[in-house]
């Protein structure tokens, strides 16, 4: 098992690549212009030819540890938001979002230990579709759980 918090995102971002429907995975690490939901930042996708959508924005997450192991080896956990963009021209975008929150959700599932890498990876939340026509956005903030060996690291 992996012990850092690269290969896991290395690892997220591998799996959720593999989803159906989705063209595009991106990772940033904020400075962009879209702040939307908690404050949080990513790409700016005027930068993205509207042939690479839907595309999954993977913001570099929050790292918290769990304060009450004291020994050598101790949990973390990431807090981070996948930001999910793609087209739909109608506005009722409830196919389009119906179909990517489900195969997002089933992949993740089936992954629930990304590649082993993880100790578990969970969906917290799914936010409401944001946007306007034709360019729309979802939010699933992931909380991925794993062992970090002090020593080793």
């Amino acid at each position: 098992m992996a012990l850092n918090r690269r290969d896991i995102l290395s690892g997220l971002e591998t799996i959720l690549g593999t989803v159906t429907g989705i063209t595009t995975v991106v990772r940033s690490y904020g400075g962009g212009a879209n702040v939307v939901r908690g404050g949080e930042e990513g790409i700016d996708i005027s930068q993205y030819a509207e042939a690479q959508l839907p595309l999954i924005d993977l913001i570099e997450p929050e790292e918290l540890n769990d304060e009450e192991m004291t020994s050598r080896r101790s949990i973390q956990f990431l807090d981070t938001v996948l930001r999910v963009y793609f087209v739909d021209w109608n506005d009722n975008v409830q196919g389009t979002y119906e179909t990517l929150v489900k195969n997002i959700r089933d992949k993740v599932g089936a992954e629930f230990r990304v590649n082993g890498t993880a100790t578990a990876c969970w969906i917290v939340d799914i936010s409401k579709v944001l946007g306007e026509v034709p360019l729309w956005n979802i939010e699933f903030n992931l909380r991925v759980k794993y062992y970090l060996d002090q020593q080793v690291t």
